[in-house]
């Protein structure tokens, strides 16, 4: 019993910050290891987001198949396109606020695929991974997507980050976008 008060005595002393370990007569000061945007995403509070509107209705945008998507767990990333099968799979954990950018993204890989065939196709088009990320970006970012993780700055720090979309990428980012969809 006495173990026991002692217990919770000093959980709530340390989930009050009294004590060295979380004492603070100081404001919180934001986190300066990641990009200002960054911290307020993580600090804001939800959104009316409805993921499943985000999700439909940026594919209608966009005038493609929906055929083409498909929700799917089968990839660690909020989205990625089987090019051989020109399949767009979108992580239902990707966050709301980042499901249409994440659609419009995988639906300017869908327009490689269907402009250069399979993922041989589109390796002997853009040389490296890397371009085919900063054309698929570009794309997005030419379709209104605002976050671009591939080609913004924001994310130089990270794994990421290929470089900011040059001329040539805008160009034929806007060539698959005049496309459009069958």
């Amino acid at each position: 019993m006495r173990y026991t008060a002692i217990l919770a005595a000093l959980v709530v002393l340390l989930a009050a910050g009294s004590g060295p370990a979380g004492h603070t007569d100081t404001p919180r000061q934001p986190n300066t290891d990641v990009p200002a945007w960054v911290a307020d995403i993580l600090e804001a509070k939800p959104q009316d987001c409805d993921w499943q509107r985000e999700y439909t209705g940026t594919i209608a945008a966009l005038g493609a198949d929906p055929a083409r998507f498909r929700v799917s767990e089968d990839t660690r990333l909020y989205g990625r396109v089987r090019f051989d099968e020109r399949l767009a799979l979108i992580n239902p954990t990707t966050p709301c606020r980042f499901v249409a950018d994440t659609v419009r993204h995988e639906w300017m890989h869908l327009q490689q695929a269907r402009a250069y065939g399979d993922a041989d196709g589109v390796r002997d088009r853009y040389g490296t991974r890397d371009h085919t990320e900063r054309v698929a970006d570009c794309g997005a970012r030419i379709l209104g997507s605002t976050t671009t993780p591939y080609v913004d700055a924001d994310f130089a720090h990270t794994a990421m980050y290929v470089g900011p979309c040059r001329p040539t990428d805008i160009r034929e980012a806007r060539h698959l976008i005049a496309w459009g969809t069958p």
